[in-house]
């Protein structure tokens, strides 16, 4: 995601909602490294099967999702606006 791209999400969110001030879009995004990661836990499913694991920040939750589906017991938790995201 640009700083252009950003800037006009954060833009149009205002305009949803004036009263919302400056949006951080950081939690609706899929960031190309969750991406990395979960491929690199899904050739690694050892470090998680079994375990319990805390994403934190978690946004769309692919992360937490591809640890939950790889056999570990995952606790995904946000700010209270990306929540209904997860």
């Amino acid at each position: 995601l640009s700083v252009a791209q950003r800037r006009s999400y954060s833009s149009c969110a205002r305009n949803l909602d004036p009263d919302a001030g400056d949006v951080d879009a950081t939690g609706d995004l899929v960031w190309p490294t969750a991406v990395v990661f979960c491929r690199y836990l899904c050739e690694h499913a050892e470090l998680v099967s079994g375990l319990r694991v805390l994403d934190m920040g978690a946004g769309t939750g692919l992360v937490g999702l591809t640890t939950a589906e790889l056999g570990a017991r995952a606790t995904l938790v946000d700010v209270p606006r990306v929540l209904p995201l997860l």
